[in-house]
This record gives structure tokens, C-alpha cells and sequence, in this order.
């Protein structure tokens, strides 16, 4: 097992999921180029972005959830891979790092007790926070893919031991739920609480919760630890361009008289707030793939983003083309992104 967790997506591997045609290039043909190059290496080929992917699913478990995030890392190459390479954006400049290793971690959770569970995803938040830590002490900024939203505590805790932010980080969280819960052991549930108790969050944002499933002593324990909600039930209730007035309240609650283009965000988009997305907890009701997009663009172009995590994509929790629906969004979602970076650096 790599010193870092972090195991290399190889040559071979990339090759296979590309399928190549002739008169096109494939996203899979440049990043190859990068494939088992150490953070330090693809820093000095002119890479950017690196990809990190995370194949498990006991973060979710451990929250009384249910399994499948472990698949989306995989459902996500098979399509990123295969995107064109054309003059909208620059290939060359990202690169997938690999994956954490915990197929081990996965192996032992399979029958495990909740307590357990949550003794595993204390375990997995080292593993992560030492592959966000060497990517970031590399220069470059993570992507994060596959899992439960528990990965946002190591990827907080590694940027901010990376760059060494002392005073924590402001961070937005697109998700039906606060994901604030009591220190109660690791899981999907309490990254952010747990995050507060370390001193890692200058503010916290939730974007788009609903009302209906956050219970009151969490609701209370956010506002009273001085962060703040952006309710998707109300953007429902007022209609017309409620989603985008709640974007500018967004960036209006992080700038609070202050410019945009210098304040550091970390970005989190939990797949759950997507109507109908494959995920432990799908809901019918939530935003579109659309305005999912529209959130990541705008974050990153008012922001200066520290990361981006997208999390709980579950292929297997739907009767429908599970691999195909949640790949193909988080390959938008990271084309998005990417696009938006991109622009900001012309």
C-alpha cells in the first residue's frame, strides 16, 4: 500500500476504459500521458487539477445509510475518459492522481457492527486527508470524487494542513441535509460538526436544505455555532429566479463587504440535492442536474475555490442505468468546474 494511500489509476486501466475512434482524441488519450506520475511529477508536467477517487462506501453505512458510493469512481472514469478533447477545454492540465486505497477498509466493513462501522471511517479519514495533504502540499488543486460526504473532514483537514490555514477555511455545502450532526463517531453525517470541533471552518454554508429532514437540535446547534442555511423549500415556494437570487444571498453571505476573487472556498456538492441522482438517500424532489452545474460555475467563478468534493453518487440505488446516470453527471460536474478554473486563469 502506497505511504500516501493514494494508488495510481495505471496506463493500462486508462487504455481500457478509452474507447478510441478515428478523427477524434479522447480526454482517456491525454491523461494517459500522466498516468503513475507522483503530485510532485505532475506539478512539473504543467498539471493543475488532479483527481482524487475514493471507492468506498462505509461513511454512508456508518450513518444508517445505504450502500453504493463505493461504485461511483468507477462509473465516473468510464465516461470522463471518453469526453472529446476539443478547444473548450485543456486536458493537459489535469490529471487523475488515483485512488485511496481502502478496498481492506471496505472488505472488514462488510460485516460490521455500526460502532465498528464508524471506527472504519475514522480510519478512512487518515487515509484521505494523507492523499489531499500531498496533492495539495504539491501545488495543486484536488478533485474529489466517490463516497460519502464523511470525506469532507479529511479533505478539509488536509488542505488546511497543507496550506497551512490556521483559521480554518469557509465552505459551501450543496445538500439536502447539514450533514452537522453530534460527535457521536465518524460518519457521512457529521463531517462539518466534527470539522467545527477541530477549529477548521471559518464559516460553513449549507445550500439548498430541506426543511423537512434536519432535526431541530441540529438546525439549532448550526445557528448557534454562527453558520447559516439556505433553504431549498423556500427557493420552491417563491418560484420564478429564486435560484439564482439564492446563489447571490450565497456569495453574499461569504463576501459580507468584502471582494470575492480573495476569499477561499471550499466547494462540496452532495449528489442527494439533485432530483431523482442515484444516491443513498435519492429524494423526488431537489434541484436539476442544470442548476447543480449552475452552482458549481458560479462558486468558482466568485470564488477562489479550495477544492472541490463531489460526494454520495451511488449507481446501484436506482432501478435505472445507475453507472450511466451518475458517470455521466459527475463527468459534467468536473468538466464544469474545470471550464470555470479555466476562464478564471486566462
Amino acid at each position: 500500500m502506497p505511504h500516501n494511500f493514494l494508488e495510481p489509476i495505471g496506463s493500462a486501466e486508462i487504455k481500457a476504459k478509452t474507447s478510441v475512434r478515428p478523427g477524434e482524441k479522447k480526454a482517456g488519450e491525454v491523461l494517459i500521458e500522466n498516468a503513475n506520475k507522483s503530485p510532485a511529477a505532475l506539478k512539473a508536467a504543467g498539471v493543475s487539477h488532479a483527481i482524487i477517487l475514493i471507492p468506498e462506501d462505509i461513511g454512508p453505512r456508518a450513518n444508517l445509510g445505504r450502500a453504493g458510493a463505493a461504485l461511483a469512481p468507477d462509473a465516473f472514469l468510464s465516461y470522463f475518459l471518453n469526453v472529446q478533447v476539443n478547444r473548450y477545454l485543456d486536458f493537459s492540465r489535469v490529471a487523475i492522481a488515483g485512488k485511496v486505497a481502502c478496498d481492506d477498509l471496505q472488505k472488514e466493513s462488510n460485516q460490521a457492527p455500526l460502532n465498528e462501522l464508524r471506527s472504519l471511517c475514522a480510519s478512512l479519514d487518515e487515509r484521505v486527508q494523507a492523499a489531499v495533504t500531498d496533492i495539495v502540499e504539491a501545488g495543486l488543486k484536488p478533485i474529489v470524487i466517490g463516497g460519502g460526504n464523511n470525506n469532507s473532514l479529511p479533505t478539509i483537514r488536509g488542505v488546511c494542513s497543507a496550506a497551512g490555514i490556521e483559521n480554518g477555511i469557509n465552505c459551501v455545502n450543496c445538500d439536502p441535509h447539514a450533514d452537522y450532526r453530534i460527535l457521536e463517531g465518524r460518519h457521512s453525517g457529521n463531517p462539518f460538526s466534527y470539522a467545527k470541533k477541530e477549529n477548521l471552518l471559518a464559516s460553513y454554508l449549507v445550500f439548498c436544505l430541506h426543511e423537512s429532514y434536519n432535526s431541530e437540535e441540529m438546525l439549532s446547534r448550526l445557528e448557534n455555532d454562527g453558520f447559516g442555511s439556505i433553504s431549498f423549500d423556500a427557493l420552491n415556494r417563491e418560484g420564478g429566479d429564486s435560484f439564482e437570487r439564492a446563489l447571490l444571498n450565497c456569495r453574499d453571505y461569504f463576501n459580507k463587504g468584502k471582494s470575492g476573487s480573495g476569499i477561499n472556498l471550499g466547494l462540496e456538492l452532495d449528489l442527494d440535492s439533485i432530483k431523482n441522482m442515484p444516491t443513498s438517500a435519492l429524494t423526488p424532489v431537489g434541484l436539476t442536474e442544470e442548476e447543480a452545474l449552475r452552482y458549481i460555475h458560479f462558486m468558482t467563478e466568485n470564488f477562489d475555490t479550495l477544492y472541490l468534493h463531489l460526494s454520495e453518487g451511488a449507481p446501484s440505488c436506482t432501478t435505472d442505468d445507475g453507472t450511466r446516470i451518475v458517470g455521466k453527471f459527475l463527468t459534467a460536474a468536473v468538466i464544469t468546474y474545470l471550464k470555470s478554473e479555466q476562464k478564471k486563469a486566462l
